[in-house]
C-alpha cells in the first residue's frame, strides 16, 4: 500500500488521524509513505 502525503490526511477535518491510522494499519505486507512536505508529528525520522 502507498500512502501519499500523510500529513494532509492527518489534517483533513473529515477524518484526520483516524483515516491515517486505518491506512497505516491495514497493509498486510508493505507500507510506503510518500511525503513531499514532511511527515505528521510522531512519524518523522530521528
Amino acid at each position: 500500500m502507498v500512502v501519499v502525503e500523510p500529513a494532509d490526511i492527518a489534517n483533513d477535518p473529515a477524518g484526520g488521524v483516524g483515516n491515517l491510522y486505518v491506512a497505516m494499519t491495514r497493509p498486510t505486507q508493505r507500507l510506503y509513505m510518500v511525503a513531499a512536505h514532511g511527515l505528521p508529528a510522531g512519524l518523522e525520522q530521528s
